[in-house]
């Protein structure tokens, strides 16, 4: 058994590193240390939190789409990964089948570490989260997630005749096993700042008992073929498990984040079919970037990676940025910290 620390005890950051990032994040900046000066992931965590925005307990952002291959686990993990250097208190939860990020920061052959699974077995987040670096801990999944789906059933053979059970059915009733995963997380809310969960690539009962914690929806699309065509699903499943969670949508709730545009032409066309969801766009347009896949199978932080451009470390930052604005709603430009 191994875990992989994105940082690692070796981590350190050049100030004019850190400078970019900070213009990046939209912040100003004025240093009073030497250029050679090398910070800790500590130091960058302190600095950074200067510009945190206070809140009771945690957000819930969910990285989801019904398709594949459309970047949503290497934009959790780069999100998780950033937000943690940035000060915030970060808990990464795979759900993931095919445990792509689990793999990322766990060698578990054995499968000593507890996953996902347990939670289903009377167990808490404070019980299954693994420590990752500090400010960073994570949930593995399990290849037998998708047992889950059985247990999730609107009822079971020996129960249909009973009348209860079809009117629950009827009335679109939610199994309370479906509740666990929310239930679990609104126990551990106040101990962390993000709460962030990776979904597998389908719309289904998994998926959606994720949802019904969710604040704050992240869609990665590719803006051509038919990944856009995910969308008309999605988004109904999210707003219906919002409303039987007793939490109200809010066009604020999702974010759709643009990710590898090829072309201009299909690029326009995209957008011209988006037209109507534009408030839910993020700025940042993700293009083409080899560094941040190459950071995720190396579980490297993009800056940390020496072959990351500087254009492609300020578009991650800014992206970063982005969410969390629209994740905490943040209003404020322009703080002043001092490096």
């Amino acid at each position: 058994m191994k875990i992989y620390r994105p940082f690692g005890e070796d981590f350190r950051i050049g100030e004019i590193q850190l400078t970019i990032m900070a213009n990046a994040f939209g912040l100003r900046t004025s240093s009073t240390k030497g250029a050679n000066v090398e910070l800790t992931l500590a130091d960058c965590q302190k600095y950074f939190k200067k510009s945190m925005l206070k809140h009771k307990e945690a957000r819930v952002v969910t990285f989801a789409n019904n398709k594949g291959g459309v970047g949503k686990t290497v934009h959790a993990y780069t999100f998780a990964t950033t937000a943690c250097l940035f000060g915030y208190k970060v808990l990464l939860i795979d759900l993931d089948a095919q445990m792509n990020l689990s793999d990322i920061f766990i060698e578990d052959y054995e499968g000593e570490l507890p996953s996902i699974m347990d939670l289903y077995d009377g167990k808490n987040l404070r019980n299954i989260a693994i420590p990752i670096e500090p400010g960073l801990n994570f949930v593995k999944s399990n290849e037998e997630i998708d047992v889950l789906k059985e247990l999730f059933a609107t009822s079971a053979p020996e129960k249909t005749l009973n009348p209860l059970n079809f009117i629950r059915r009827s009335l679109g009733v939610v199994k309370d096993e479906e509740f666990i995963l929310k239930n679990k997380i609104d126990e551990v809310r106040e101990d962390f700042d993000l709460i962030i969960i990776d979904t597998n690539p389908s719309i289904d009962k998994v998926n959606r008992s994720a949802y019904f914690a969710t604040d704050h929806m992240v869609i990665p699309i590719n803006p051509h073929g038919f990944s856009l065509s995910g969308l008309p699903k999605i988004l109904p499943e999210f707003i219906s498990a919002r409303g039987k969670a007793g939490y109200p949508y809010k066009m604020g709730d999702v974010s759709i984040l643009i990710n590898n545009p090829m072309g201009s032409k299909s690029f326009d066309k995209f957008m011209n079919e988006i037209a109507e969801m534009k408030e839910l766009l993020i700025p940042e347009v993700i293009n083409f970037m080899p560094s941040l896949n190459e950071s995720f199978n190396e579980c490297l932080p993009i800056w940390s990676n020496e072959n990351t451009q500087r254009w492609e470390l300020e578009a991650v930052i800014r992206l970063t940025k982005s969410i969390l604005d629209k994740v905490f709603g943040r209003t404020e430009r322009g703080i002043e910290v001092e490096l």
